[in-house]
């Protein structure tokens, strides 16, 4: 499968290799760690003293190349080590610092590990939603609610509005439209403690 837009999601598979793959989580951990509520990510944005090696080592060779748009850059990237999952979301938010006439346009998020044991990426997966920003403004996600909507099984599709589910493969692309509302799996529902990804959020100028 290739990338495209208009599909609003879908997945890349053997997008990196093992090597290639190790070779950039090595050099991410070299960097100062964020903690944010859902684990640890060695993140990077245009402000950070390593951005120009992530452009030609990362970006532009894999992310910029597979969408063919020379005009695509970079909101934020990290290498990700989670214990828990997002609840349902878009990846919109105000970007006034990267200047006027800029529109959101892809996340794109590559499977490393489980439980920092790569041969178990495909006990977890990815959570597309359909019909849901009708629902979402009239609910808050969260609690038992957000147990019911992600769902622990791939067989589970007739769940409320969820569209698709992606199974993780190591190295595969799994891409999106930011604008489009999607979650991960609940880590304990399926059993696992920790998830290991990079994720890619872009814009177009």
């Amino acid at each position: 499968m290739t990338f495209n837009y208009n599909d609003n999601y879908g997945v890349i598979d053997n997008f990196l290799n093992d090597s290639e793959i190790n070779y950039l989580v090595d050099h991410f951990k070299t960097w100062d760690t964020t903690p944010i509520g859902e684990g640890t990510c060695y993140g990077v944005d245009h402000k950070h003293p390593d951005n120009d090696w992530y452009l030609e080592n990362f970006f532009n060779k894999y992310i910029k190349k597979v969408t063919n748009k020379d005009n695509l850059h970079t909101v934020f990237a990290m290498f990700a080590d989670f214990e828990d999952s997002f609840q349902i979301h878009t990846d919109i938010k105000p970007l006034p610092e990267y200047g006027e006439g800029i529109k959101h346009y892809a996340s794109f998020m590559i499977p490393v590990s489980i439980d920092n044991d790569p041969t178990q990426c495909e006990k977890n997966c990815t959570l597309f939603f359909g019909n849901v920003e009708h629902t979402i403004e009239n609910h808050d996600y969260s609690h038992r609610d957000w147990q019911d909507l992600v769902p622990h099984s791939r067989h589970k599709f007739h769940l409320h509005e969820c569209e698709r589910i992606i199974q993780w493969k190591r190295g595969s692309l799994i891409w999106w439209n930011s604008h489009f509302y999607h979650s991960g799996a609940d880590p304990k529902a399926i059993g696992i403690r920790t998830k290991q990804m990079f994720v890619i959020h872009t814009y177009v100028k």
